[in-house]
């Protein structure tokens, strides 16, 4: 039994374990150049007779890994067949010739690998300092931030990029209606709706920490802070998000597209819109060894409106001109930059108490007007900058 096999074995399990950490760490580093699932699992290991690693902290981590070779392997052969193809990476080459190794070979990865940290080998858990830093740092300033919870609801403004007004307003009436039905509704539709407003994964993960770690009072203090930080933000998420998709939905529908395609095009006006930290979703910016992304702090969400606007202002530059394409442009400036940061630099100062009255000339209008018309545009374009 058991017993019998872990007899004086101790050490050598953590010395199995531990060559098989390095060598997958060494694995991750090849990862740009080989996008696949980890699939060391899948490996026949009949002719191995060595103890097993019976370290119940691993059994999410393997899960994940199972996971992810189910449902991502194939697809992601399926796409490196398609990339390879003379139809397409010929072409491709001629418009991008560094797309494959500075885009498209990075971005499979992390969607294959579900990871946006590069791992470093050797590292003595250094980067796993940093690692915690950031995370630490991020649950210390948004944890009950009321003005940054507030701000959020400029994301109808910037959804109005995608989705018309009108519809957007509709959405919102109906969403006021009937809040839990519209949440369902765009939950039921939308797996990736779905898993953004409730992250199952990280629910299944604390239910067998509990079930089987049986964590201390400290330990249940610190996953409960991780998983409750961005609690506000959340929420005002769960209500904008659904009301954005719903909106998209309608939109893509009086468009002539096939319901399947509606759904996928609201998925797309919301993570283009509202932003998204999954792995697929990210830009190659905000990737990098922990080191590397402490640097890139908070600079998801204005790398998301600059890629927003900046493909807006491409399509408009190649589909209409400038000189036809003018309105649009002026449309998209505006409630895909301009009104967000006035907005956002209202909400701070509201919340500061006002500007200083820095030319003590007794009034304060002149400051008000200042910052929202000038410093918060300015201070949200600087803000668009990666690092």
């Amino acid at each position: 039994g058991l017993g019998v096999l872990l007899v004086g074995a101790p050490a050598s399990i953590a010395l199995n374990a531990a060559t098989r950490a390095l060598q997958e760490d060494e694995n991750a580093t090849l990862a740009y150049a080989f996008p696949s699932t980890p699939k060391g699992f899948t490996k026949s290991r009949v002719e191995i007779n060595r103890p097993l690693l019976l370290d119940l902290r691993y059994l999410a981590q393997h899960m994940d890994k199972v996971l992810l070779f189910s449902h991502l392997e194939q697809p992601i052969r399926d796409v490196r067949k398609v990339l390879t193809s003379k139809e397409v990476s010929e072409p491709l080459h001629r418009i991008d010739p560094a797309a494959y190794d500075g885009l498209i070979t990075p971005w499979m990865n992390r969607a294959a690998r579900q990871t946006v940290e590069t791992k470093v080998p050797g590292d003595n858990n250094l980067m796993r300092f940093f690692a915690k830093a950031r995370s630490r740092a991020g649950m210390a300033a948004m944890f009950a931030n009321v003005a940054n919870t507030a701000q959020q609801i400029t994301g109808l403004s910037i959804a109005a990029v995608k989705v018309r007004p009108a519809l957007l307003l509709d959405a919102t009436v109906q969403w006021v209606k009937a809040p839990r039905q519209i949440a369902r509704a765009v939950a039921e539709a939308s797996p990736y709706m779905a898993s953004r407003m409730d992250n199952e994964v990280a629910a299944m993960n604390d239910a067998i920490e509990q079930i089987l770690l049986n964590p201390s009072v400290y330990e249940k203090a610190q996953a409960w802070t991780a998983q409750h930080a961005y609690f506000m933000q959340s929420a005002v998420d769960n209500v904008v998000g659904p009301i954005v998709w719903t909106g998209a939905y309608n939109q893509a529908l009086e468009a002539g597209h096939s319901e399947l395609d509606a759904q996928r095009l609201a998925d797309s006006a919301v993570r283009q819109t509202q932003g998204s930290t999954l792995p697929e979703d990210v830009s190659r910016i905000e990737t990098g060894n922990a080191f590397v992304r402490m640097f890139t702090q908070f600079a998801g969400y204005f790398n998301m409106q600059a890629n927003l606007l900046g493909t807006e202002f491409s399509n408009i530059m190649h589909e209409q001109g400038l000189r036809r394409g003018m309105g649009r442009g002026l449309y998209v400036f505006t409630f895909g930059f301009y009104v967000p940061a006035m907005v956002s630099e209202l909400i701070v100062q509201a919340f500061r108490g006002g500007p200083d009255d820095e030319d003590k000339d007794g009034s304060t209008l002149d400051d008000w007007l200042q910052a929202v018309l000038l410093t918060g545009p300015l201070r949200a374009g600087v803000a668009m900058v990666p690092i």
